[in-house]
């Protein structure tokens, strides 16, 4: 029957149409988890830098004489 042949043709093509959607939602996401991600090591490395720096600080100001006495 020609009604049921289009209603068939017509939900492949809404099928196939969610499909080509969800992967795309897929691979955005994918990006924005790879984003994610990068961003999450960056803030890690900067902050081994920042205690890194702050270590350095401290040690620096703890070898310094105090010749206020002198």
């Amino acid at each position: 029957d020609a009604r049921v042949q289009n209603f068939q043709i017509q939900f492949l093509k809404e099928a196939a149409k969610f499909v080509g959607e969800f992967k795309s939602l897929a691979n955005e996401a994918d990006a924005s988890l790879a984003k994610h991600k990068a961003l999450e090591l960056e803030i890690e490395r900067l902050l081994k830098a920042v205690v890194s720096q702050d270590i350095m600080i401290i040690v620096q100001n703890e070898s310094v004489v105090d010749t206020s006495d002198l």
